[in-house]
C-alpha cells in the first residue's frame, strides 16, 4: 500500500465506525448521561472490532513497530 492508499483506508475506516456510532446516538441508543469518560471506551471498542486477525508473527512485528516508531 503506498502512503495515499494508506490515508485513504484509514478515511474510509474511521469515516464508517464514526458514522454508525452517530447513528447510535441519533437513534437514542446511547444513555444521555455518557460524557467523555463512556465515549471514550465505547470510541476504542468500537475501533477494536475492526480489526483483522493477524497471525502471532504480524502481532509481534506490528507492536514493536508501534514501540520502535513511537506510534
Amino acid at each position: 500500500m503506498d502512503r495515499n492508499e494508506k490515508k485513504e483506508f484509514i478515511r474510509a475506516l474511521s469515516g464508517g465506525v464514526v458514522a454508525k456510532m452517530l447513528d447510535d446516538i441519533d437513534a437514542g441508543k446511547v444513555p444521555e448521561s455518557w460524557d467523555g469518560h463512556e465515549l471514550r471506551p465505547w470510541l476504542a471498542d468500537r475501533f477494536e472490532t475492526q480489526t483483522s486477525n493477524m497471525d502471532k508473527r504480524r502481532v509481534r512485528e506490528y507492536h514493536n513497530t508501534v514501540l520502535v516508531n513511537d506510534l
